[in-house]
């Protein structure tokens, strides 16, 4: 008699487990619909691409095509709430809200600054829940932390798909 009580727990115990390992993952995160998102690609000693793109909280992408690109002027896309968490995201792994402003040449952030003519100039901000804070990247930049904001400029560029636009 024990031995099928025993099969029977155990057998439930294992469903329950599979449903909360399949089931369990964590909710997506709502996003703050004071979400907004900026990257702006600027100045640099070549025909660098010069452009603007845009994120809101509900996924609309405004592109602002400048100099050295295939879609001057504006353009709009949109984005799932997913991949506006993916770029949230990525400024949250470097813990953008906390960084200098100035990443370059004026900056403090770097340990040297290489001179070369193919550094550009990226500035970028971000809105998300009532907290603010905007800072220039001097691609020249030597510094662990210019790789973490490189990384999470060209999430922007990845995500938002800104090489439809640059090319």
């Amino acid at each position: 008699m024990l031995k099928p009580l025993r099969f029977c727990i155990a057998l439930i115990a294992g469903m329950i487990s599979f449903a909360g390992s399949s089931l369990g993952a964590t909710p997506p995160y709502p996003i703050p619909s004071d979400t907004v998102i900026m990257l702006q690609r600027e100045y640099c000693e070549r025909e660098c691409p010069m452009y603007r793109v845009i994120v809101f909280a509900n996924g609309d992408v405004i592109w602002q095509g400048i100099d050295h690109v295939r879609r001057k002027g504006l353009a709009l896309g949109h984005l799932t709430p997913d991949q506006v968490r993916e770029i949230i995201d990525a400024f949250r792994s470097i813990d953008y809200l906390n960084l200098q402003n100035i990443y370059g040449v004026r900056g403090e952030g770097c340990s040297s600054t290489k001179n070369s003519m193919f550094a550009q100039l990226t500035s970028t901000s971000i809105t998300v829940g009532g907290k603010s804070h905007a800072l220039q990247h001097d691609s020249g930049c030597i510094a662990d932390v210019s790789t973490k904001i490189a990384t999470a400029e060209d999430k922007v560029d990845k995500v938002t798909g800104t090489s439809h636009w640059i090319k």
